[in-house]
């Protein structure tokens, strides 16, 4: 577990995002190049029974009002060239006080704890005249009566907009220097296994319990590591995603093709349709209205609309053969599902009540596709089966 907060002289050419994002881009691009050629040839020292390499998978680059950050996620065996992904948030505060879902087992793994009772804000600032500060390998944990929050912080760097170019690219090229007796950065071997599928399941909650991120960063971490959906759903193969163009005449005619976010392969060979909303952080609960009025909000209302054109599209034999044609996938009483929400915020008998309009469809949480993940896996002693509408 380390943090850092460090302090340098300013120089005259202060930083832009686009430089931010690419200096750190080319440098841990080439880092874990590096890291890769190390640990293949078994010199690199470690106690870890039976490791497996853990490389992340993703970058993502936050434009504050008066900091840039940069910060590792994802868990995959083979390093590959990371994906920038870019936010910004107004409010410096949610940075670090982005405490993410309860996560059981993964605390095991950290011998330290800092525990701090009583207050308000987050459990690590930094402060305006920091020039760097760097969370590495930390767990953070917040409870708050019933609700507790974990967040897994792989590698997080934060740098003031006005640091100057030159002592930016001093200072990672220092950090990520690869020599005898440092540790690695952002990388890790990690018992295979169970931990492995825990550290995994981690990652996945902090990109898609992360402010202002789109869809398509959570749908570009699945097709990154396919093992979390397949495990969750026990499906057998999954194609992001696919471009249907329309065989038929469109009824609109600037409607060229479909995109659905994801078709997921089921246990006997016969494919479903997945959309991917966001967690909705910010709703406390993703229906309105009262019993007899219950509806959805407006994301989910709107997801709801995709698929059920998804389903229409698909009904007609040319586009079905199509998609056989094109993916390998065939329809036989397809599911048309919508992964949005978390678990404070989906409340299964609402969502019910809120399905009567929607019989044909269905709703699953992001939360629920990771208690899936675990139980699959028997990452967690104990852990239930989730609740689903």
């Amino acid at each position: 577990m380390e943090v850092e907060e460090s302090y340098k002289a300013l120089g005259s050419a202060p930083l832009e995002v686009a430089e931010f994002k690419n200096i750190a881009e080319e440098a841990f691009n080439a880092y874990f190049v590096s890291v890769a050629q190390l640990l293949s040839t078994g010199h690199f020292q470690t106690s870890v029974p039976d490791p497996v390499p853990s490389f992340p998978s993703m970058m993502i680059i936050t434009a504050m009002p008066r900091h840039f950050a940069v910060e590792l996620v994802g868990a995959q065996r083979d390093n590959r060239k990371l994906r920038i992904v870019s936010r910004k948030l107004d409010d410096p505060g949610v940075y670090l006080d982005e405490m993410n879902r309860r996560f059981p087992g993964v605390s095991d793994a950290y011998p330290t704890h800092i525990i701090s009772v009583g207050g308000a804000g987050p459990a690590l600032r930094f402060t305006d005249t920091a020039n760097y500060f760097r969370v590495e390998n930390v767990l953070l944990g917040n409870a708050f009566d019933s609700a507790v929050r974990i967040r897994h912080i792989r590698f997080a760097l934060v740098v003031r907009k006005d640091s100057d170019v030159d002592g930016y690219r001093a200072f990672l090229a220092e950090l990520l220097r690869l020599t005898s007796g440092r540790s690695l950065v952002g990388a890790d071997l990690i018992p295979g296994d169970k931990a492995e599928i825990v550290i995994r399941a981690g990652q996945f909650a902090n990109v898609f319990l992360m402010n202002q991120l789109h869809e398509t960063s959570i749908g570009a971490f699945i097709d990154q590591h396919r093992d979390v959906l397949l495990s969750a759903l026990e499906a057998r193969n999954l194609v992001s995603e696919p471009h249907l163009p329309w065989i038929v005449e469109s009824p609109d005619a600037e409607e060229q093709a479909i995109n659905p976010d994801l078709f997921v392969q089921r246990s006997d060979g016969h494919w479903d349709v997945y959309d991917l909303k966001l967690a909705l952080l910010h709703r406390k609960d993703v229906t309105t209205g009262k019993r007899n009025r219950r509806r959805f909000v407006y994301t989910v209302e709107d997801g709801f609309a995709q698929l059920a054109h998804y389903r229409d599209f698909l009904s007609i034999p040319e586009h079905a053969a199509e998609a056989s044609a094109l993916y390998g996938a065939t329809f036989e009483s397809p599911r048309f599902v919508l992964v949005v929400g978390n678990y404070e915020n989906v409340d299964m008998d609402k969502v019910v009540e809120a399905r009567r309009r929607f019989p044909a469809l269905e709703i699953i949480d992001y939360d629920t596709i990771l208690q899936l993940y675990l139980m699959h896996n028997n990452a967690i002693p104990g852990i239930q089966q989730p609740r689903q509408p």
